[in-house]
């Protein structure tokens, strides 16, 4: 068994929360680009410097992310990588939003396509990211791997109960799919004796949940939503489409103006994101009265992201803050299906209780 562990090891290790932390970071840059043009457009674009100096705010960005790589790489623990995350992403997005004074001759910040070049960079990341995680399931020894990351945090600082039935979770995983023995006693005996300290983001993640109303939690909501995704999807796919085929036909009276924008870059981006968002939501939608698994779920949570996100930054380009509206959507949408996702996942691998470990 030992042997067999060994040679599967491969050249990389996947982090088990690396998925979510890429996640937080793409959405804590997008968050940024909007408020930092929010701010701009309140206060009239303001000069920092004076005079000859104009201290673009990208130059903050690149130092934030210097920031984020060094806390990476001095630092020790959860928070730190929480905190390199932030910085991250902070600092990425004020470098995103100026990315039209980076490929026009005149520097020209409210560049047209810029949205769309930032569109590209937020989904490469997000479906590169995804795709090291779904395409193969995390094998024992990654499973194994990070829950020993998480061992080395209780080491170093501490456990919250949630780090350690992470961890513990992970360790049963790995067992269940092979792993030395031998060496997932060690990792688990790590993660029980390690001391146990306040958890107060978890803490804080539980408080905003609790002030959730207890209708919004109900299974019912999953459905409805994959539905939602799948109409609203086929309607775009539908509606652009039609635009591509009646491009500059308009309907038009002395109380109606009603017209088709035609072939464009945003267009091709939104008619791409539609067939995207339908193939992926209607199958896992069909599914989730078929099977118990859990990857309808995972499926749906992707969908929603990735139409989300591709319509802020489009619509933002086109029809400024009004994007805001179909972002708050978007966002309540993926917010209860990640919130039914996370359920299914702590419930698909039971763990042993700590306190019986302990006495082990």
């Amino acid at each position: 068994m030992a042997e067999k562990t060994r040679t599967g090891r491969g050249p990389i290790s996947r982090n088990f929360v690396g998925s979510s932390h890429s996640e937080s970071f793409i959405f804590i840059a997008i968050a940024t680009i909007l408020i930092t043009r929010l701010y701009l457009k309140l206060t009239g674009y303001p000069q920092v410097g004076g005079g000859n100096l104009h201290i673009a705010h990208t130059l903050y960005g690149e130092a934030l992310m210097m920031l984020a790589l060094l806390v990476g790489w001095l630092l020790l623990g959860g928070g730190a990588r929480n905190l390199a995350v932030v910085l991250g992403g902070v600092g990425f997005g004020l470098v995103l939003d100026e990315v039209g004074k980076f490929v026009t001759k005149d520097n020209d910040y409210f560049y047209g396509p810029a949205a769309e070049i930032m569109y590209v960079l937020v989904v490469i990341v997000l479906v590169g990211t995804r795709m090291l995680r779904a395409v193969y399931p995390l094998s024992a020894q990654e499973c194994l791997a990070s829950a020993s990351v998480i061992a080395a945090d209780g080491v170093a600082r501490g456990l919250g109960d949630h780090g350690r039935e992470l961890g513990l979770t992970l360790v049963e995983r790995a067992r269940r799919a092979g792993a030395d023995p031998e060496e997932v006693e060690h990792v688990r005996a790590l993660l029980v004796s390690a001391p146990t300290v306040s958890d107060h983001l978890h803490t804080l993640q539980r408080w905003i949940l609790r002030l959730i109303p207890p209708f919004l939690k109900s299974p019912h909501w999953v459905p409805l939503l994959g539905w939602l995704i799948v109409i609203v999807a086929a309607a775009s796919l539908f509606l652009h489409t039609l635009g591509v085929a009646l491009g500059g036909y308009f309907y038009r009276d002395t109380l109606v103006k009603f017209q088709f924008a035609g072939m464009s870059v945003s267009t091709a981006i939104l008619l791409v994101g539609a067939v995207v968002t339908l193939a992926m939501a209607l199958p896992a939608t069909i599914a989730l009265r078929r099977t118990d698994r859990i990857w309808p779920l995972r499926w749906l949570r992707d969908a929603a992201l990735l139409f989300t996100l591709l319509s802020a930054l489009v619509h933002f380009a086109t029809e400024g803050f009004g994007a805001l509206i179909n972002l708050s959507i978007g966002l309540f949408a993926m917010a209860m299906l990640t919130y039914h996702l996370n359920l299914r996942e702590g419930a698909e691998v039971p763990i042993q209780a700590a306190s019986g470990a302990r006495a082990g």
